[in-house]
């Protein structure tokens, strides 16, 4: 059963690095009414962090995240970004990317990043390397198997026949 009682999905926020943007874009994004009514949200996150930060602490919200959906309490995820140099640093050096580590920590083996603005949605082919090794990453079979996923997703969550 989700946390919130209402007839709204329950949507979690991870607040991301604590010296990075996420706070910061997730206040503004849950003062937009646009926004706000949309879901009942629950930010996961600890306000004592942003002054020292820790690299540990963006992974602890999206393990506690994990949790939470496992146990129906939420129907929903977004996490806001994180440093990735920091997380290594803090003890968890095979760490690539939130995409990854979610895909690992729930057995999913066909996994996209999408970004949705509006009517804009953009699916990502590579993730999480550098601009200049795209070319050799991009191969025909994840340039396919990428429209495939995207499609069926597109299909589910924002066809409106």
């Amino acid at each position: 059963m989700p946390i919130s009682r209402s007839n709204k999905p329950t949507v979690l926020i991870t607040m991301g690095d604590p010296l990075g943007i996420g706070p910061e874009v997730t206040v503004k994004a849950l003062a937009s009414r646009k926004i706000s009514r949309l879901a009942n949200y629950f930010v996961i996150g600890d306000a004592r962090a942003l002054h020292p930060g820790s690299g540990r602490g963006p992974i602890e919200y999206v393990d506690e995240a994990l949790r939470l959906l496992k146990k129906g309490e939420a129907d929903a995820l977004v996490t806001a970004p994180v440093n990735k140099s920091s997380i290594r640093r803090a003890g968890i050096s095979n760490f690539r990317g939130q995409t990854e580590y979610l895909a690992e920590h729930t057995g999913t083996k066909n996994y996209a990043m999408m970004f949705v603005g509006g009517r804009f949605k953009v699916t990502l082919v590579t993730r999480h390397i550098a601009l200049k090794d795209v070319p050799s990453a991009l191969s025909i079979d994840s340039i396919y198997k990428t429209i495939i996923l995207t499609h069926k997703y597109l299909k589910k969550f924002f066809w409106d026949p």
